[in-house]
């Protein structure tokens, strides 16, 4: 941090005096005060009266925004909200999500406190303790402090707003909310507990002042307590979260393949520091959000269904009281007009009729079999011969598979959680890279990967993330786990602990090198029951924790030969249970070069990718196979920059208006080469006899084809 951010400098800025007592701000003088730098983007305004639509303004129209916020506020809302980082213009409705973010002008934090709106344990209960929360916490002084009528909001002002349209600025801004976020939960942890929202999202938004917070019947000002603190840049506040001090020291990370005394210690240290909230709310997401957008009506429906989500983590994460607490917090973010005592009859009813539902524990994966684990171990349990429950599904609580993680250059996932999926490739097409951009996809929204490699060393995996752009923190062992196995000695003892990071299960392990990886294990990459032996051993511990398996494998080298997988056994890709990526280099990658590969969809056993390729009858090409995109590496400047990007939309020439449907290209191009041939009207005849080596009824298909989209006139003449 330079000198100059530890002072307290006076701010000018249109009424934002500098004195500890409150100030009667209008929400015009708090926008001028945080967009006064006029970022890139718009500002977005919006809340309950408007059903969560918003409007946007320019950054230049502050008084529009602050006019359209008085609007809302009298329409008697719950409140009115902005978005505390700009909208993209393009952007059409709504208030847009972290990938639609033009500038980052400040980072904020919701700090609760106990009282009305509030009335869950654990809650700071004075400003002191707010005060003392971030003293504790090293952080550098709030350029403002705000009270919501609930709760208070520090605001760290950004002197320089961060333009997160620039290549690297979004993840660098996403990645230092992030850990502002944990830093300051850590510690509201250790000094309470005391629970604190969770504001790392930069779609985030955050109650305006100069409006009214109405919640549960209330009518508190929104309104600056002070704005006399000094503004930062985002590097500083990197830098002061770096310096900041920690509550409790840093977990060790784990030794890959650790012998088995230390595989124990990892397993007790796992169980300790999962018992916590966040595997829950990362579960809950999807329950909390449908809980967050309903209607009032709709709210105790809603709520039912996340508790009874919930009480699967019951009593293995949380005493049912805390899990009633969790929700209970997440409920202050909806339009509930009820009592709290009601909220938590409901809560408690849901946890009661959901108990015999949710108790039965996962089976720990275990592994048979010699050197992959204890001499002629057995797994335990009927090992699925017993019939399976369908009441789920009859009720039509069952939803269909699709894929989260993982993401394409237009943002499209690629994997399905706690799906098999697997890249096959010759050298040099770049699989590694497809797969590393899959796994910084994962660690930029938080989640764990572990990176199994059989074929290169940590430093070439971790550099080219390094050089993707993939920040540090994001490569510390609560997050990413590298092995680099040497020998397959009890690798199933040995895999369950490595699958269980710090801070939860893995969401996503790569097997980089099946090949060599079966040779490891002495296992034949090219027999039946080897592969089935691997998928044992490897893939299905990873599957029963929740995780994506994403492994890259060579292809023949005849290509007609190849069909729709990789080297070796069939069993290969009839087990997959996810997704097949066939990896075919159409320009050379290399240094000062800039290399292209068609990354073709072979299997999707969920359909879910499906809609996002389109037909591919390349030469040579496998029937079924999808153009799911390209991968471009650029070295050309020296150093390696990689995306995958969307299938070219724009077709030849001759397909422009009319696409000629992948089965029927051969055929087409037959007869339309006979005609041309001939240069004459001829008979249905003799075009078949002109396309010798096509099925008549091919040839029929793609002459009513080429009729009905006017390619070729149907003259009638007397019969013969």
């Amino acid at each position: 941090m330079t000198d100059a951010t530890k002072a307290a400098p006076a701010d000018p800025r249109n009424g934002l005096h500098n004195n500890e007592a409150e100030i009667d701000s209008t929400a015009l003088e708090w926008l001028t005060w945080l967009y006064g730098e006029k970022p890139k983007g718009v500002i977005w305004i919006g809340g309950h009266a408007d059903n969560w639509r918003g409007r946007t303004f320019a950054t230049t129209s502050e008084a529009a925004a602050a006019a359209y916020a008085e609007k809302l506020d009298a329409a008697g809302g719950v409140g009115v909200y902005h978005r505390l980082t700009t909208l993209r213009p393009e952007l059409a409705s709504g208030r847009g999500k972290v990938e639609d973010s033009a500038a980052c002008v400040a980072l904020a934090m919701d700090l609760d406190l106990a009282g009305p709106n509030h009335k869950a344990a654990g809650y700071p209960e004075t400003d002191a303790d707010l005060a003392r929360l971030l003293e504790k916490a090293g952080l550098p002084e709030p350029s403002a402090w705000v009270h919501s009528g609930g709760g208070r909001y520090p605001y760290w002002r950004l002197s320089e707003p961060v333009d997160l349209t620039e290549p690297g600025h979004l993840e660098w801004a996403a990645h230092v909310a992030d850990s502002l976020d944990k830093h300051v939960k850590a510690w509201a942890k250790h000094l309470g507990p005391w629970k604190i929202d969770t504001v790392r999202d930069l779609a985030r938004v955050f109650r305006l002042p100069g409006t009214t917070n109405r919640k549960n019947g209330g009518a508190e000002p929104c309104r600056v307590l002070s704005a006399h603190g000094p503004a930062y840049t985002l590097a500083d506040l990197e830098a002061a979260l770096l310096q900041a001090p920690s509550p409790e020291p840093a977990p060790e990370p784990a030794a890959p393949f650790a012998d088995r005394a230390d595989v124990s210690r990892i397993r007790e240290t796992t169980v300790r520091r999962t018992f916590t909230e966040e595997p829950a709310r990362t579960f809950c997401r999807p329950y909390l959000e449908k809980l967050r957008t309903a209607r009032d009506g709709e709210i105790n429906v809603k709520l039912n269904s996340a508790a009874k989500v919930l009480s699967h983590f019951i009593p293995d994460y949380w005493s049912e009281e805390q899990a009633e607490g969790f929700l209970l917090a997440a409920l202050e973010h909806t339009e509930y007009d009820g009592r709290t005592w009601q909220a938590g009859d409901t809560i408690r009813s849901a946890f009661r009729s959901a108990a015999g539902d949710w108790k039965a524990e996962r089976p720990s994966p275990t592994v048979p079999g010699d050197v992959f684990g204890q001499e002629g171990a057995e797994e335990d349990g009927p090992q699925g011969w017993e019939p399976v429950d369908l009441s789920e599904i009859l009720a039509g609580r069952w939803k269909p598979v699709l894929p989260v993680l993982g993401r394409r250059e237009d943002g499209v996932p690629l994997l399905y959680r706690g799906k098999e999926h697997a890249i096959a490739a010759e050298p040099e097409t770049g699989k590694t890279w497809f797969a590393l951009l899959q796994v910084w996809a994962v660690l930029l929204n938080g989640g764990r990967v572990l990176y199994v490699d059989f074929e290169d060393d940590a430093g070439t995996i971790v550099g080219r993330l390094l050089n993707m752009g993939c920040h540090r923190d994001r490569l510390r062992p609560d997050q990413f786990r590298y092995v680099r196995p040497e020998g397959s000695k009890a690798v199933g003892d040995r895999l369950p602990a490595l699958l269980q990071l710090p801070t939860g299960p893995a969401d996503l392990v790569i097997y980089d090198g099946v090949t060599e990886g079966m040779t490891l294990l002495g296992l034949d990459p090219l027999g039946q029951t080897d592969s089935a032996t691997w998928r044992r051993i490897l893939i299905r511990p990873a599957l029963n924790v929740g995780a994506a398996t994403l492994a890259t494998d060579h292809v023949v080298k005849n290509r007609e030969a190849r069909g729709g997988y990789a080297i070796g056994a069939q069993h290969k890709l009839a087990g997959l249970t996810g997704a097949m990526f066939l990896l075919e280099r159409d320009q050379p990658w290399g240094i000062n070069r800039r290399g292209r590969t068609r990354v073709l969809l072979g299997k999707d056993r969920n359909d879910g990718l499906r809609q996002y390729a389109v037909p591919w009858s390349g030469t040579g090409a496998h029937p079924g196979l999808m153009h799911l995109g390209d991968l471009v590496g650029d070295a050309r400047d020296g150093e390696m920059r990689v995306a995958f990007f969307p299938p070219p939309e724009e077709t030849s020439p001759e397909e422009d208006t009319n696409p000629v449907p992948v089965s029927l290209r051969k055929a087409v191009a037959a007869v339309l080469a006979v005609l041309e041939k001939q240069g004459r009207a001829l008979s249905v005849r003799e075009v078949q006899a002109g396309c010798a080596g096509n099925r008549k009824g091919d040839i029929g298909q793609a002459l009513d084809w080429l009729v009905l989209n006017g390619r070729v006139v149907v003259e009638r003449g007397a019969r013969n």
